[in-house]
């Protein structure tokens, strides 16, 4: 009976290890993949490409 409890134990903290790993492999990815896009763009910014594409719509109108 202790054999199989420690067995499912064991089991239990590998796969709680692994997906902890996982999670934590997933996070440094994402970050690595925004840094690198702003690099990639430089000082683009979003908003303010948006800001000036309404802004000059609105004074052909």
């Amino acid at each position: 009976m202790f054999g199989s409890l420690a067995g499912a134990g064991a089991f239990s903290v590998v796969v709680g290890l692994s997906v902890w790993l996982v999670a934590l492999f997933g996070l440094l990815a994402l970050v690595e993949a925004v840094d690198v896009m702003s690099t990639m763009t430089g000082d683009w910014d979003a908003a303010r490409v948006f800001e000036t594409t309404t802004s000059s719509s609105q004074e052909d109108s």
